[in-house]
């Protein structure tokens, strides 16, 4: 649910952090942040990068924790809404990376088409 409030209204959220209930593989806390949060660890000049990455965090505190009892009953514990970037607009909405997702049916074709040869990028033209 938090995936689509966040995409309408214009950011994209991914999974942060997780605990588990003692002694058992339920969980008992979820954490869904903004995709901006945090820093990028400083970069190490003395490797070689084939490519340079654009760098887009900008530390947003946006983020939303769940807390789920032993029943499976999920609870809102800590919501912070503040966001310290600009949103998508509505028209760029649909390029947020939650949401770039194919059909089953494109993603059949597209693979039938590179087992025959034809490259993904060719496909598209």
């Amino acid at each position: 649910m938090y995936c689509y409030y966040a995409h309408n209204i214009g950011f994209s959220v991914r999974k942060d952090h997780h605990c588990y209930w003692p002694n058992s593989r339920k969980i008992r806390l979820k954490d869904f942040v903004c995709l901006k949060v945090r820093f990028k660890k400083g970069i190490d000049l003395n490797t070689k990068l084939k490519y340079k990455k654009f760098n887009t965090r900008t530390g947003c505190p946006a983020m939303i924790r769940f807390s789920i009892d032993f029943d499976g009953v999920w609870n809102i514990q800590k919501c912070i809404e503040i966001r310290n970037h600009e949103l998508a607009r509505p028209e760029d909405q649909h390029l947020l990376k939650l949401c770039r997702n194919i059909s089953d049916e494109k993603a059949f074709v597209l693979k039938s088409m590179t087992e025959t040869g034809i490259r993904t990028i060719d496909a598209f033209t």
